[in-house]
């Protein structure tokens, strides 16, 4: 697994944007240390973001979700990457990542509660995960197989932030920004069934751990004494194959 280096206390809501963009970031964090210029003026009490306060972190919130105020910093920063281009480049992939770990918890619901299910011939997979979910959410397939397909290196991480978020994606960013304690614990709960489950379609599991990021802490094991995962309804699970 790779450890997502916590130093910068916006690391994880970074590397789940951009997981596989390391210029992306570094322009991010550049930003960020723009911002601090013009709104830094009462350190928070956690230690962990002592340097940044709470008008700095509302514009970074405000910066996920395309309400930043362009007059309040730069319009472009240090690595050339424009603004613009930046913060629009941020909210798709945020919310694709959202996407990502819906669907893994879908997945991971199947194989823990419904792998069974007569309705799931052949036993879960990820198509149907993805077909369950478009069906809940109204959304288009194609969209959520593009977002696994660029987003599954951080879908455990993710899944564990939906979770934890209880499914509403403006919750899910307020925990990607401030990392709730028990996030290293689900997260590694979740990649456990991503990276050990070999399906019958298949000869190997849909993950591997080497390839995922994780925050730091993390230890890839089932945790089901702790954490449960709900079942998926009834009527979402029809019509899959």
């Amino acid at each position: 697994m790779r450890t997502i280096d916590d130093t910068h206390p916006f690391a994880i809501a970074a590397h789940v944007a951009w997981p596989r963009d390391a210029e992306k970031r570094k322009a991010f964090f550049s930003l960020i240390s723009a911002a601090k210029q013009t709104h830094l003026e009462t350190a928070v009490a956690d230690e962990r973001y002592s340097d940044i306060n709470p008008a700095q972190k509302e514009w970074i919130i405000a910066f996920f979700e395309g309400k930043l105020d362009r007059k309040a910093v730069y319009a472009t920063i240090s690595s050339g990457v424009g603004l613009d281009a930046l913060y629009a480049d941020a909210r798709r992939g945020v919310q694709d990542a959202y996407f990502a770990g819906a669907s893994a918890l879908f997945l991971i619901s199947m194989i823990v509660n419904h792998v069974e299910d007569e309705r799931l011939r052949k036993g879960p997979s990820l198509v149907k995960a993805q077909k369950a979910l478009a069906k809940k959410e109204l959304l288009a397939l194609t969209t959520l197989k593009n977002a696994w397909q660029s987003f599954s290196s951080i879908a455990p991480l993710a899944a564990a932030c939906v979770a934890i978020s209880d499914h509403k994606i403006s919750t899910f960013l307020q925990n990607l920004l401030t990392p709730p304690a028990n996030l290293p614990v689900a997260t590694g709960h979740y990649a456990y069934f991503l990276t050990t489950f070999v399906p019958h379609s298949r000869k190997s599991s849909w993950l591997r751990a080497e390839d995922l990021w994780v925050p730091r802490g993390t230890v890839i094991s089932d945790w089901s004494w702790l954490m449960s995962v709900p079942r998926l309804p009834d009527d979402i699970l029809q019509d899959l194959d």
